[in-house]
């Protein structure tokens, strides 16, 4: 008798058991953990360094990132690694394309992490990550809010949890925590 999984009911590609698929969703787990890791590892960098300037930091941290992948699509030989001349000569795909990735590299990515880095000068790392745990559960609503998309059940769960965890983490258990140390 063959158990009955909810996921494979409605995702196709998860119905099958190969040991191809298996060892993609190992690869996934630790890519996962290594992403959760680096970006604990972030926060108390940060945190060590909230006496430089956030911006100037943001910036250095971004610039770095552009290098790195630069690099990564010049050992591809990636054709995307000359978008920018591209766009400096006119060609207006390109021109429209580099532009937004600017504009996104600015306000999606550089913008929150100044106001994170200026945060944790105020703010433990601890709370920092806890903080930004609402993040995950407001991107489905903005995309339901924007785009129509309404988001699985699941989803819906996870940020319910979220949002409960830390509904309680700065109400019940807050006023315990000032309790003890008082």
């Amino acid at each position: 008798m063959r158990t009955w999984r909810p996921w494979q009911s409605r995702y196709p590609a998860s119905r099958s058991s190969s040991p191809a698929f298996a060892g993609a969703a190992k690869t996934a787990l630790l890519l996962g953990a290594t992403s959760g890791f680096c970006f604990g590892f972030f926060l108390l960098w940060l945190r060590r360094l909230r006496a430089v300037d956030p911006l100037a930091m943001t910036s250095l941290n971004n610039l770095g990132t552009a290098l790195f992948f630069a690099s990564l699509l010049a050992i591809e030989r990636n054709s995307d690694l000359g978008l920018p001349a591209r766009a400096l000569h006119g060609f207006r795909p390109a021109a429209v394309t580099l532009g937004l990735l600017v504009a996104m590299g600015c306000l999606q990515i550089a913008a929150p992490y100044s106001l994170l880095s200026a945060g944790l000068r105020r703010v433990r790392s601890a709370e920092a990550s806890l903080i930004t745990l609402v993040e995950p559960v407001l991107s489905p609503l903005w995309v339901f809010l924007f785009l129509g998309e309404r988001p699985a059940s699941a989803t819906l769960a996870g940020g319910g949890m979220i949002l409960l965890a830390l509904t309680l983490r700065y109400t019940l258990f807050a006023r315990q925590a000032s309790l003890s140390s008082t």
